[in-house]
């Protein structure tokens, strides 16, 4: 069963309207911050990309990155108090 949230709540997860549980923006913040400036180099190199360098190995590279940062965010969320 689903605990029922504190109506107009902003912090509450659910599919469903008046559901969830509330969720500090903070911790999940807090959660991420590991992969915080990596995520952010990342952008930078992907906004900085050259014509030239878009096609070949670099964006293969630079998704691999972006993949192995997403699997760290996820487990950082699943394994979060």
């Amino acid at each position: 069963m689903t605990p029922r949230a504190v109506e107009g709540d902003p912090t509450s997860v659910s599919s469903e309207p008046g559901y969830g549980v509330p969720v500090d923006a903070d911790d999940v913040s807090a959660a991420l911050e590991s992969t915080r400036v990596l995520r952010l180099a990342l952008n930078v190199l992907w906004d900085g990309l050259s014509p030239d360098a878009a096609t070949g190995p670099v964006p293969e590279i630079l998704t691999g990155i972006h993949d192995r940062i997403s699997e760290i965010e996820a487990t950082g969320l699943r394994t979060w108090d």
